[in-house]
């Protein structure tokens, strides 16, 4: 069964996304199962310091195509995807 993960994506990352010039993600995953065929939201946001950010409203779907965790540190995992929708 595919999940649907709804995740925070910086907007210099956002926009490589929808140029074609980003297919893979590197990200913490102590707390989520990521699945090959599970979709994730990656909703823009900007950070204007560690403490203060918000949504941009932007967003995108993306299905995991990929999933490896070589040469990783302990806890993240690499994927890699197809961008499916842009809201």
């Amino acid at each position: 069964m595919s999940l649907r993960h709804a995740l925070k994506i910086l907007p210099g990352y956002y926009v490589e996304i929808l140029n074609g010039n980003k297919t893979f993600e590197i990200r913490e995953a102590k707390d989520r199962y990521f699945s090959i065929g599970d979709v994730c939201t990656l909703n823009e946001y900007e950070q204007n310091s560690p403490e203060d950010g918000c949504y941009t409203g932007r967003f995108l779907d993306v299905r995991i195509k990929y999933i490896t965790t070589y040469m990783q540190q302990k806890g993240y995992v690499v994927f890699g995807f197809e961008l499916t929708n842009i809201y």
